[in-house]
């Protein structure tokens, strides 16, 4: 949890230090004289312009998008990007089902095949080795 980048271990280091050059009756003092100072800037006509105008900043972007029908534009792309992918997956789901089905061996060659030994959708054949190479 960093505060205007100062860490925990900072913040109690400075806190030590000022403890230790004002003393604790001073710090009291000086922590209500600069609390005291913090109402009033906050209170303060500059303050609240300063406020407005910082939020009238982070919001201008959207404003700007608003304004110029741009945000209407993005959400249409949006919407037409999530429907072509959504035929996008369409296709390539029903072109896994096609591959597949050619790919695929019959369960009747499949049960036969089991009986002789012979490689089944289980039994994969192995690839040959360097050895078996150099025996043929």
């Amino acid at each position: 949890m960093d505060f205007l980048g100062i860490g925990p271990l900072e913040f109690l280091l400075i806190f030590i230090i000022i403890l230790l050059v004002l003393g604790p009756n001073e710090m009291i003092r000086v922590g209500a004289a600069l609390g005291s100072f913090i109402r009033q800037v906050r209170k303060s006509d500059l303050w609240r312009s300063f406020q407005r105008m910082s939020r009238t900043m982070r919001n201008l972007p959207e404003d700007l998008a608003r304004q110029t029908g741009l945000d209407k534009t993005v959400k249409d792309i949006k919407k037409s990007a999530a429907a072509e992918k959504s035929a996008l997956n369409k296709v390539i789901q029903e072109s896994e089902d096609a591959l597949n089905a050619w790919t695929k061996m019959p369960d009747k060659i499949d049960s036969k095949l089991s009986k002789t030994g012979l490689p089944t959708r289980e039994k994969k054949i192995d690839k040959p080795t360097k050895e078996d190479e150099q025996e043929s």
